[in-house]
């Protein structure tokens, strides 16, 4: 890994990092203050008024306890489609920014390895998408227990929270091998986004009715069992088959771009 190239591409991250983690804050605080019984309530009142628009977006059926309540309204959209959000920006801005506007060149013709230099882009992706899930974990913990003494299961949300770890590692790991692969920005950055986002779509789709269930078939993102998790009962090996084909897309992308002809 190359030390100056890492804290360099840290500092340049980090805008978009609190930009991302800012969002999340505001909209997990709203959420995690819903909880109040009155407001529960007629939450309720509205899922059961547009039941596929909220089972889209993850949020079917009506949770018993705090814990549920946060893995159904936050971890079944938002804590998907925020961070993910953030693994495809950073992708861009680590390797296909370079790439495309010939300045990868400077770093080629540094006394570094090529495998040196993905590797250390690599770092800084994995680092900043599991920050951003590891502090709005620590955070919305402290908030529950502000709020809701007691009432949080700590440890079944971590479960859970470990498992979205998981499944942001494999759509990093998508989103970091498109950028490594392609040249050109349109794919290095399209490919990666487009996958993602269609995962992420049929996701939504395969939630709103019967009919639709058998789309889970057609996205890895269904791998990622948080109701399972939370309950103890499941989802660790749909996490670690999330966990390893991530990884194993990541040492791809960085053997492609290791070997590939990148133009001046």
């Amino acid at each position: 890994m190359v030390r100056p190239l890492f804290f360099r591409s840290l500092r340049s991250s980090a805008g978009l990092f609190g930009i991302i983690l800012a969002v999340l804050a505001l909209y997990g605080g709203t959420i995690i203050a819903m909880y109040d019984p009155d407001l529960g309530e007629s939450l309720n009142m509205m899922a059961n008024a547009m039941p596929e628009l909220f089972a889209a977006f993850g949020m079917a059926g009506t949770p018993a306890t705090l814990t549920d309540f946060l893995v159904n309204y936050l971890y079944g959209f938002l804590l998907i489609a925020f961070p993910m959000l953030l693994s495809i920006l950073l992708a861009k801005r680590l390797v296909a920014s370079y790439v495309d506007t010939g300045s990868v060149a400077y770093l080629l013709a540094s006394p570094h390895a090529r495998a040196a230099l993905i590797a250390t882009q690599a770092a800084v992706h994995l680092l900043a998408c599991a920050a951003s899930i590891a502090v709005f974990f620590a955070g919305c913990t402290v908030c529950c227990e502000a709020m809701f003494p007691g009432e949080l299961d700590p440890e079944a949300l971590g479960r859970v929270t470990l498992g979205l770890w998981a499944l942001h590692l494999f759509l990093g790991g998508v989103v970091f091998a498109s950028a490594c692969v392609f040249n050109d920005a349109k794919y290095s950055v399209g490919v990666g986004t487009a996958l993602v986002v269609a995962f992420f779509l049929v996701r939504m789709a395969c939630q709103v009715s019967d009919a639709f269930e058998w789309l889970q078939y057609l996205t890895p993102m269904t791998l990622f069992a948080q109701d399972e998790l939370a309950a103890g009962t499941g989802g660790v090996w749909q996490s670690c088959t999330l966990a390893g084909t991530g990884l194993a897309l990541y040492l791809a992308g960085g053997a492609v771009f290791c070997r590939k002809d990148i133009p001046a």
